[in-house]
């Protein structure tokens, strides 16, 4: 039992920490892309590796390519229009 918990617990900290990675890559490339301050971008996860960026009257859809559980070889790649 206490083995299911560790291996419940380390899938969990691992998505969890991936998903922050994507978060960071996006919000990093949308504060340029946007012209806009990090603490005014709102993001939301719309889809696997999928993100939505919202700030200073502009959004933005982003996918991310590579393997996001490292900041090294994840990048977000603008997939639409600047609004």
């Amino acid at each position: 039992m206490k083995y299911k918990a560790l291996l419940t617990a380390t899938l969990v900290g691992t998505l969890l920490g991936c998903t922050s990675t994507m978060t960071y890559t996006v919000l990093n490339r949308a504060t340029f892309d946007l012209n806009c301050p990090s603490e005014s971008i709102k993001t939301q996860e719309l889809g696997f590796k999928t993100i939505g960026v919202v700030g200073c009257g502009k959004r933005a859809t982003y996918i991310l390519n590579g393997e996001c559980s490292s900041r090294k070889s994840c990048q977000a790649i603008m997939n639409s229009d600047l609004k």
